[in-house]
């Protein structure tokens, strides 16, 4: 919680985003205290003295004109390119902040994901880079559950929370139980540039977008996602940008890997694989209209479509309120298959690379079910399945394969978009849902 105060009076918010313009100076409401706002005497805390802080100036990045979208969310989607364009190729602005986090990935043995909902997605995403690339052993966990469990982390673990708002409450609890009860493991031993010498450093980063959030002041380093002011409550553009941070991560923690190497090579080429998916939104607002009355949809991927498949699933939950599943392909002989039948739609995220048998191998499993299959995917996959197994096919631009979670994410927020469109939902404030969490 914040306070903000203009000349007018004060105005007390949950994020300081959401604190009026008119505002120049904001104070962190202290945990445990009680503050008493008077109408003619300003405000007091009891027992403590109240500190104000200037609010900085964003240096937000100045977008091309949206104004003719029906929803900001929608807005959201389509600034994409020109904002992950401007995070490739400004990479001296976060060169100081990645030469600390370069220090903390490299000493660290272990990696643990805090996130909720998207971030957790996110979070899940990253773990295959983390693990092929860094070669670290990384555990991804959901932040809610974390801290009611006693968990036990690995000695010179580095804990990454991830979170748009940095507000989370389920998150910061988490956070702040392993800060609590397990600092012994999160601190990193660090020999200084001649060797002499070595300091200890708490190896808590938080990945969000707002740089005087809770999450940020409490960890070691903040990365900022670089995504600007998000409206849409369901996350798009944070979500991506928040992937791509991850993407640069990884690369610095083990470049000479020859993943790493044809990741950053990729990388490049995003803005423009983006925009061209983009470009197919008509056959995508086509797509939706024929199944906009389904009462349930399964999302199927494998590797790292598989936590995007889940994101898809998430983003259709919010926006479209159709119940929506999500599981890794290799999952649907372990139960999930019992629930096909002729009206059950299946959504199948696809990429031309070495998981390609086995996802069209579970197609084979649901097609022999009478299940109907969509597939979306670049035509380099699509044309590698049998067209009788598919009730409709969505063809993606085709796109180096390590940025295919990029392309597959982008095409799947317009689909959730547009499902939601001809359903008549509230878009950019779904139902029951708000912005920042910030009760657990």
């Amino acid at each position: 919680m914040v306070i903000g105060k203009s000349s007018t009076g004060y105005h007390i918010a949950s994020d300081l985003a959401a604190i009026d313009s008119s505002c120049k100076d904001y104070h962190d409401l202290a945990q445990k205290t009680v503050y008493i706002v008077h109408q003619s005497q300003g405000i007091e805390a009891i027992g403590k003295s109240i500190s104000w802080k200037v609010i900085p100036t964003q240096s937000n990045l100045t977008l091309d004109s949206y104004h003719n979208y029906a929803h900001k969310t929608l807005e959201e989607i389509h600034s994409q390119p020109e904002i992950i364009n401007h995070i490739l190729t400004q990479p001296d602005r976060d060169e100081p902040i990645f030469k600390q986090l370069q220090i903390l990935v490299q000493h660290a043995e272990h990696i643990l994901l805090l996130g909720c909902g998207s971030s957790r997605y996110c979070g899940q995403s990253a773990k295959y880079w983390l693990e092929a690339i860094a070669q670290k052993p990384t555990q991804v966990e959901l932040a809610s559950e974390f801290s009611h469990r006693n968990p036990c982390l690995a000695p010179n673990t580095l804990v990454i929370s991830i979170s748009q708002s940095g507000e989370t409450q389920d998150t910061i609890q988490a956070l702040r139980h392993i800060q609590q009860h397990l600092r012994d493991k999160i601190t990193l031993n660090v020999p200084s540039k001649d060797g002499k010498k070595s300091q200890n450093i708490v190896a808590t980063v938080c990945l969000g977008n707002q740089p005087l959030s809770t999450l940020a002041k409490e960890s070691t380093l903040f990365i900022p996602s670089h995504a600007n002011k998000e409206i849409g409550v369901a996350t798009t553009k944070v979500f991506t940008c928040q992937l791509l941070r991850f993407a640069q991560m990884t690369y610095l923690a083990k470049p000479s890997h020859p993943i790493a190497f044809n990741l950053k090579q990729a990388l490049p080429s995003l803005p423009s694989a983006i925009k061209q998916t983009l470009g197919i939104a008509k056959n995508i607002e086509k797509m939706t209209a024929a199944i906009q009355h389904k009462s349930q949809l399964l999302f199927l991927g494998k590797g790292i479509l598989y936590p995007i498949a889940e994101e898809t699933s998430l983003k259709v939950q919010e926006l479209a309120y159709i119940h929506a599943q999500a599981y890794a392909t290799g999952e649907l002989k372990h139960g999930p298959l019992a629930l096909v039948d002729t009206q059950q739609i299946c959504i199948v995220l696809v990429s031309h690379d070495t998981t390609l048998p086995l996802v069209i191998s579970s197609i084979h499993e649901i097609a022999a079910r009478d299940g109907q299959v969509i597939a979306v995917g670049p035509a380099s996959a699509l044309t590698q399945i049998d067209a009788g197994l598919l009730q409709a096919s969505l063809e993606l631009p085709e796109a180096p394969i390590e940025i295919a979670p990029f392309v597959s994410i982008v095409a799947m927020q317009l689909f959730a978009y547009y499902l939601a469109l001809h359903r008549g939902c509230e878009i950019d404030q779904p139902r029951n849902l708000a912005k920042s969490v910030t009760v657990q």
